[in-house]
């Protein structure tokens, strides 16, 4: 078993949270401890009481009994981290990160590390999300929306990451339409088995 995963996707709001509740709930039905960290929460602001919000991390806590959870940056701007952090005069610092993750991962058996946006989202002016999953040389899952460009966005992601030399452990398509029919999800299965071979 892995004792540390990073979630990632495709895109920005597509269901990253959604998912590392849905799997942070599935491990620790199993009876393995389970810990969500964010290392860069940014659109940390609340908009009534003008404070700073763990959004996502909250998110988990609301929807789970006892999963344990952090946030290393809260960043008030819904951007970027890079920009984020810009706007709060905040240095983002990545040994700083990674340490933070390394420290709270000792209090679980697995933990899920939830990402900002895409696979490709700027942490600072030097790197990308996907050079923090390598720092960190973690297994990653990359989560999808499904829509239009699914396949394209999906492939590319997936490309890119292998370029990256980063181990992905699957994609997980997310947020089907109501009345999507089984074709269409058959169509998308075949289509992403064929390129991304898994």
């Amino acid at each position: 078993m892995f004792k540390k995963i990073f979630i990632t996707g495709t895109d920005t709001d597509i269901g990253k949270t959604f998912v590392t509740l849905g799997l942070s709930l599935l491990t620790q039905n199993l009876g393995i401890k389970t810990g969500v960290i964010k290392p860069f929460q940014s659109g940390a602001i609340d908009e009534n009481l003008n404070v700073l919000n763990e959004v996502d991390i909250n998110f988990i806590k609301k929807y789970s009994n006892g999963i344990n959870t952090k946030t290393t940056y809260l960043l008030k701007a819904p951007t970027a981290p890079s920009l984020a952090a810009c706007l709060d005069n905040v240095k983002i610092d990545l040994d700083f990160a990674k340490k933070d993750i390394e420290t709270f991962s000792k209090l679980n058996d697995i933990t899920f590390i939830e990402g900002s946006g895409g696979i490709c989202v700027p942490i600072d002016d030097k790197h990308l999300i996907s050079d923090f999953i390598k720092m960190l040389d973690i297994p990653t899952i990359i989560v999808a929306r499904s829509d239009l460009g699914t396949i394209n966005h999906t492939i590319l992601s997936f490309e890119y990451a292998k370029r990256m030399n980063l181990n992905v452990l699957g994609v997980i398509i997310n947020k089907f339409p109501n009345k999507t029919n089984d074709l269409s999800i058959i169509h998308l299965e075949k289509e992403l088995k064929k390129h991304l071979n898994t």
